[in-house]
């Protein structure tokens, strides 16, 4: 393992499926090479999480301050999480600092995985197509998402002859098949969370601390829906099972347990406890089934016109034919079939192998 190998991803957000991926992929990649994470704090992401953001709304502030030490645990529990699961470089401030770097022409740089090609999200910050790596060096793309529906910015970005990505992986089909109708040569690849077996999550998430001792629905909700949540604690009193939801804001207007500052690990733990789950995230309906979980989803922004994000949503529902898993289409939820997660098992494995494949193709031949 003599190769040298960068990986630039979200892994300073300040969210749950961002760390996580990142981990897996870096767990993934240091089995063929010598991997480190660069520490790059992009100025968006950095600005995106900050507690206090400057222009922010009274009401905001007023928010953040009375989150403030539930917000600083959180912080310190997802460093720990990165610092005790991954390497790191030193830190990078600012896109200038990564280009006086010396990089070596021999090193290979990936990025990826997660929404690093939503531009909404990075303000098309250069790191993020790898611009400061040596002209020589290898540079690829490892499930990168789009977020939405593919961007005029991105497809100009991936024809310049200049840019130094020589390897095209993205992580939804459906940017996919866009891309290549544009003449981009690229290739669909499962998210990083997936390329770890259900044992390897399940060993990570014994490190929590937190005891389940409980039957419970858990309710993972990145947007507020309160059918989500009405959904969530029908199903509970059906089955006389308790609920906690993951929550990150003030109000406390269900009786349940609000979980507010896990740490990744309880993150996990949280989704192979539970009985039954319902969200809208991304990550909450990929660790349901990393966790071989029942689990009902709720497509995000519908009644606010955004309904775009929906296609990561959408492509990974679609890839494990789970589409009957939908709040919206389901009339009664006790009528819905068990999953076959024999099957599903064996689309992970096979998709874990094509994404292996990959990876030992850009970092060793």
């Amino acid at each position: 393992m003599n190769k040298n190998v960068y990986l630039v991803t979200f892994h300073n957000a300040l969210n749950y499926g961002a760390v996580l991926q990142c981990v897996a992929l870096y767990k993934a990649i240091n089995r063929m090479a010598n991997c480190q994470i660069i520490d790059y704090r992009s100025p968006a992401i950095e600005r995106r999480y900050k507690i206090f953001r400057k222009g922010a709304p009274f009401k905001d502030i007023l928010k953040s301050a009375l989150l403030l030490n539930n917000t600083r645990k959180k912080r310190r529990q997802f460093e720990e999480f990165i610092l005790g699961n991954a390497s790191l470089t030193g830190k990078y401030n600012c896109y200038d600092e990564l280009c006086k770097e010396h990089w070596k022409k021999t090193d290979i740089f990936i990025v990826g995985s997660d929404q690093v090609w939503n531009f909404d999200i990075t303000h098309n910050d250069p790191a993020f197509f790898l611009d400061f790596a040596p002209t020589v060096s290898k540079c690829v793309s490892y499930a990168a998402s789009l977020g939405k529906e593919v961007d005029d910015r991105l497809v100009l970005a991936l024809n310049d002859k200049e840019r130094s990505i020589s390897s095209v992986s993205i992580r939804e089909q459906s940017a996919v098949d866009k891309l290549s109708s544009l003449g981009i040569t690229c290739q669909q690849n499962i998210d990083p969370v997936f390329l770890l077996t259900r044992e390897e999550w399940a060993r990570i998430s014994k490190s929590s601390e937190v005891e389940l001792n409980k039957k419970y629905v858990l309710i993972y909700a990145l947007q507020k829906s309160k059918k989500l949540i009405e959904n969530a604690f029908e199903y509970a009193n059906q089955n006389n099972l308790d609920v906690i939801m993951i929550s990150t804001g003030l109000r406390r207007d269900y009786n349940c347990e609000y979980v507010s500052n896990c740490s990744p690990e309880e993150f996990v733990r949280l989704f192979f406890k539970a009985t039954a789950i319902f969200t809208n995230s991304f990550h909450g309906i990929a660790f349901s089934i990393v966790a071989n979980n029942t689990f009902f989803y709720e497509l995000q922004g519908i009644e606010k016109g955004k309904e775009s994000r929906n296609s990561r949503l959408n492509d990974l529902i679609t890839m494990f034919g789970l589409q009957d898993r939908n709040l919206n289409a389901i009339k009664k939820i006790d009528d819905c079939e068990k999953i076959d997660y024999s099957t599903i098992n064996n689309i992970i494995d096979d998709e874990r192998k094509k994404s292996f494949e990959y990876l030992k193709r850009v970092i060793c031949e």
